[in-house]
């Protein structure tokens, strides 16, 4: 009976190790995955800004109502324009903001802000730059 016993405690033992070995793996794909979804949103998300702003040239205050107001909340996207050196719109205000950095234009980023990790990207569109953070990690540091 305790060789029984002793036999399933090890059973149990082996089996749970094997199992749980591949988590990180499976959490790594998990991860890499949702990145990649949302890289390609991110993406998506200013090629639609960069038409609209293309259409719209004149008059981009279009862009209020071109976006739904939670877009930050629904998929973590923040959208920020900048027309020469002075920020004319942003997405949501939940993010603190920065100058833009001319020297990552059209390049991926990854950016450390006081709230959290996000990708940041970004593109020019005639006196336009526009500049899109897709939340990573959430940090809160208190």
């Amino acid at each position: 009976m305790a060789f029984f016993i002793l036999f399933l405690i090890l059973l149990i033992s082996v089996s749970t190790y094997f199992k749980n070995s591949s988590r990180p793996s499976k959490a790594f794909f998990q991860f890499s995955s949702a990145f990649r979804t949302n890289e390609n949103y991110l993406n998506k998300t200013l090629d639609d800004v960069q038409v609209l702003l293309s259409d719209s040239i004149a008059n981009p205050e279009k862009l209020f109502s071109a976006f739904p107001s939670d877009l930050y909340e629904q998929s973590g996207i923040l959208i920020i324009i900048y027309k020469h050196d002075s920020l004319i719109y942003w997405s949501d205000n939940s993010v603190p903001l920065s100058a833009p950095d001319l020297h990552f234009y059209d390049t991926l980023v990854l950016m450390e802000l006081p709230n959290g990790w996000f990708l940041s990207k970004s593109k020019e569109c005639s006196d336009f730059f526009i500049q899109g953070l897709c939340l990573i990690k959430t940090y809160y540091p208190y």
